[in-house]
């Protein structure tokens, strides 16, 4: 979580119902970590991928293994350049070890990167929209499903909320908008 000071803590909830107790994670180069938003995301080896962004906007990665101990935050690496900036990330992880991450740049556009399970980044690419070469988003969720395949919802600045899928096999679908309640044709939307 990110706390009401900035700071980025954790907590595991054992298999008994058991929790360790919040504690601060190690930032970059210091003792704390403070960040604008976070993500986490289990993957089948038992470690947990930590996406932060940090104070300075800039996404940070890092790890807890199964064994209970950390990677250090690593910047991951934005579009032709150096580090990438966000204003909201998501991850989800695969069955097969690796993970998917969205983000949405500092410049609005959502962003789709896979961490492979041997660790190796694929790099940021934009999403194509709604007909269109990019995708716009307020919001954004990612989420794994047992087929391989990643579910992505996105919250458009028309504030309705649409869905988009990547399959096992790197292949997209298109964004299509979500049916609203009571057989409505759309459906608006300001947090998913």
């Amino acid at each position: 979580v990110v706390a009401n000071n900035n700071l980025v803590y954790h907590q595991t909830r054992y298999a008994d119902g058991n929790w360790s107790g919040f504690q601060l994670i190690r930032g970059v180069n210091a003792d704390t970590m403070a960040a604008r938003g976070i993500a986490i995301a289990g993957t089948p080896d038992g470690a947990a991928q930590i996406l932060a962004i940090g104070d300075n906007g800039l996404v940070y990665h890092k790890a807890r293994y199964a064994n209970g101990t950390w990677s250090e935050f690593q910047l991951l690496a934005g579009v032709g350049w150096d580090t990438m900036q966000a204003s909201q990330v998501s991850i989800t992880g695969m069955a097969d070890g690796s993970a998917q991450v969205l983000a949405i740049g500092d410049n609005g556009l959502v962003y789709h990167e896979a961490r492979y399970a041997s660790g190796e980044w694929s790099g940021f690419q934009p999403i194509t929209g709604v007909d269109a070469l990019t995708m716009r988003a307020t919001q954004i969720a990612i989420a794994a499903t047992p087929d391989g395949a990643a579910q992505i919802l996105a919250i458009a600045p028309n504030d309705l909320v649409y869905h988009k899928a990547r399959y096992a096999n790197g292949t997209w679908s298109n964004f299509q908008l979500v049916p609203g309640a009571a057989g409505a044709n759309t459906f608006a939307a300001n947090t998913i």
